[in-house]
């Protein structure tokens, strides 16, 4: 039976328009009295999660699995982590494959996440474990709602009783937006006694599920939410086409609101993906309860013998009974059972990352002869002396480096380690890991050549921790000095380095020129010209001669 409003006259609507409202006021009031008692009901939803990782250059997050990651309680309530035995231990929980964990079943509180020691051990100085402080709140711990199966807006009334007094079974369906897959299907069953099993929907705009069974009687009612329209009496497994009821993992369990039940009673709670898998769990309603919030986790549910278990992100169909409890000293009791908004509910998440800062990094500075030269010219080196190249390899980062080598790009200069019992001479703590503040020393031997030379050192290894292909160049440069002079003497104009010479008579003027030039690739200064006088065991008599010019730049440089 549906009750309807009627509207008359204009005085007639003012009066009804004051008394929906006053309803609608109320139904709020209810509604938000009804949430704050589930933040009181509801105290174990709070969740921490994250995920434990190196965070490498790039940015790039490493997960690091297989890590135990420790919950602390904040016991004494100071704010701060003063570790075990002051803070108490909570739950350990150990990285999946993406470095991931998870704290669920969490109560209001000041909890620390806190990070196990680094792993690799290759990470210098050794990382002190973050502790990181995470607040649940009581709003936090009392869940997040989710999809509204049935907020029971929408009316109905049905009353079943045996015959011949009435129907045994009576069913209805009703639709509404407020109803998961827009239709909600009721059966309503009596089984034994005279009096009448009752449904009784939104009566007076209460938003109840109102179930009641008159005394020495015996029913049950079932409510199919099947996204299937018109009155049946079989469930549609597959009508509503796959709903996600963990909303993507963010919802694990249904939440029932029950503001009261008189006599203990039984809740059958069904859940279908499909014809062949459905899970079900059958919960107990205490006596003389009120305001009683019930979380039906996913995972308590059980799979219905013969079938398969349900999938809670592909719902075909849910269903719900309520009976009341069989044992025998309740029979001749009625039952009367109210049920307020069915909803999912999850876990309220917060999220703590826990990072391993890694930086990587190689450095390699090259010496020509004991100096840095990156620019030309370099030192100045006589042709065909040894030249010593050294390659001094740091670690700037703080991650150990392995498999370091050093090449030059010059045919026959080949940089070797400098060893000292069979590790590098930098090799302090004798790992074969360059470690940050190592520097380890390879070095080259040459022969000086002429002109201008450059090489280019390349330094090359792995990071431990970040697998990342490290690499540095550095080139240095050094002058091969060619020092030489040349002069070619001339006689009133003729190169006589033979006899006989040009013919000059006696008394004759004899005038000799001289050409002093530079064969070599470096200039020449302090350039002083002697002729001995044609008396080379006499030095007495020796003259210069005197420079008329050649120095185009005027730099007294040869």
């Amino acid at each position: 039976m549906m009750r309807q409003l009627g509207v008359r006259n204009n005085g007639s609507n003012r009066r009804t328009i004051r008394k929906v409202s006053e309803v609608a006021r109320k139904r709020r009031l209810t509604i938000e009295a009804l949430e704050d008692r589930r933040l009181l009901a509801l105290t174990n939803m709070g969740a921490i999660e994250g995920t434990l990782f190196y965070d490498l250059p790039g940015p790039v997050q490493q997960p690091i699995p297989s890590q135990v990651v420790t919950l602390y309680a904040d016991t004494n309530g100071n704010g701060v982590f003063d570790g075990a035995p002051t803070d108490t231990v909570v739950d350990t929980q150990t990285t999946d494959a993406s470095g991931r964990f998870r704290f669920d079943g969490l109560g209001a509180g000041t909890y620390f996440v806190v990070q196990p020691p680094e792993p690799s051990g290759n990470i210098h100085p050794t990382p002190t474990p973050l502790a990181i402080k995470q607040i649940i709140t009581p709003s936090d711990a009392a869940g997040t709602n989710g999809i509204v199966l049935d907020d029971f807006d929408d009316v109905q009334h049905l009353t079943a009783q045996l015959p011949p007094a009435g129907t045994a079974t009576v069913s209805g369906s009703v639709s509404g937006s407020a109803i998961l897959g827009g239709h909600r299907q009721l059966i309503v069953n009596a089984f034994v006694g005279a009096g009448n099993v009752s449904v009784v929907v939104n009566d007076n705009n209460n938003s109840l599920f109102n179930y009641s069974e008159s005394p020495a009687t015996t029913g049950d009612a079932t409510v199919f939410w099947d996204g299937t329209a018109g009155n049946h009496t079989t469930v549609n497994p597959t009508g509503l086409g796959g709903i996600d009821l963990t909303m993507g993992g963010m919802q694990n369990a249904f939440l029932f609101e029950i503001p009261s039940s008189d006599i203990p009673a039984i809740q059958t709670f069904t859940v279908y993906t499909d014809a062949t898998h459905v899970s079900q769990i059958i919960v107990p309603v205490p006596l003389l309860s009120t305001n009683l919030f019930q979380a039906l986790k996913y995972a308590d549910f059980t799979t219905v013998p013969g079938f398969s278990p349900a999938d809670f992100s592909n719902v075909g169909a849910v269903t719900f009974r309520i009976r009341k409890d069989p044992s025998p000293q309740y029979q001749n009791f009625g039952l009367d059972y109210q049920l307020t908004t069915i909803s999912t509910v999850g876990p309220t998440v917060k999220s703590v990352d826990l990072p391993f800062s890694v930086v990587s990094d190689l450095q390699l500075v090259k010496l020509t002869n004991g100096t840095n030269n990156d620019t030309p010219t370099g030192p100045l080196l006589p042709v065909g002396s040894a030249v010593t190249w050294t390659y001094q390899v740091e670690n700037p980062g703080n991650e150990a480096i392995a498999n370091v080598a050093v090449v030059d790009d010059q045919p026959g200069v080949s940089p070797a380690p400098v060893l000292t019992g069979g590790f590098n001479t930098g090799d302090t703590n004798t790992n074969n890991l360059l470690d940050p503040g190592e520097i380890w020393l390879f070095r080259a031997t040459g022969i000086a050549v002429a002109g201008q030379y450059e090489n280019l050192g390349t330094a090359t290894g792995t990071g431990t921790v970040s697998g990342t292909s490290l690499q540095d160049t550095d080139p240095d440069h050094y002058f091969g000095v060619r020092s030489e002079i040349h002069v070619e003497k001339a006689t009133n104009g003729q190169d006589a380095d033979l006899p006989t010479g040009p013919l000059v008579p006696v008394g004759g003027t004899v005038t000799w020129t001289y050409v002093v030039t530079n064969p070599g690739n470096v200039a020449l200064s302090s350039v002083v010209l002697k002729d001995d006088n044609g008396t080379p065991a006499n030095p007495l008599d020796d003259f210069t001669p005197t420079f008329i010019g050649g120095d185009t730049n005027s730099n007294n440089l040869l």
